[in-house]
């Protein structure tokens, strides 16, 4: 499923993807505050909809090998920022700090095992 039309609806999608409460994902997409239209927007079926796909693809990034989670998070990022809204904004800097994270570690750890494999051979 693509992006959703509205953006404040994709923000909406993402944040509940990510496990953010109803009324936080609510509000950070830019609606005022209200539950009970909270609960209408996460029942809507294209929302819903979008919000199982955004977890299937943060699942399967999550069981993947560390460079393709770099990269989905690059292209999660790429996604958030095309909502142009500060919860879009904010969703893709996260992504794209926790992407640089990664590559930094693992970046660290294959210095490591590359080290570890250079002194095991001239020992």
């Amino acid at each position: 499923m693509p992006t959703l039309q509205n953006p404040q609806h994709e923000a909406f999608a993402q944040a509940r993807s990510r496990s953010v409460s109803l009324e936080d994902a609510f509000e950070n997409a830019g609606f005022s505050p209200d539950r009970s239209h909270a609960c209408r927007l996460a029942k809507r079926d294209d929302v819903s909809a979008r919000i199982a796909e955004l977890r299937a693809a943060r699942e399967k990034v999550e069981e993947s090998e560390p460079q393709a989670i770099i990269d989905a998070l690059i292209r999660m990022a790429r996604d958030s920022e095309v909502l142009k809204t500060p919860a879009g904004l904010k969703e893709a800097r996260l992504n794209l700090l926790e992407a640089d994270r990664l590559r930094t570690a693992l970046t660290a750890y294959r210095n490591k095992e590359r080290f570890q494999i250079h002194n095991e051979a001239t020992a």
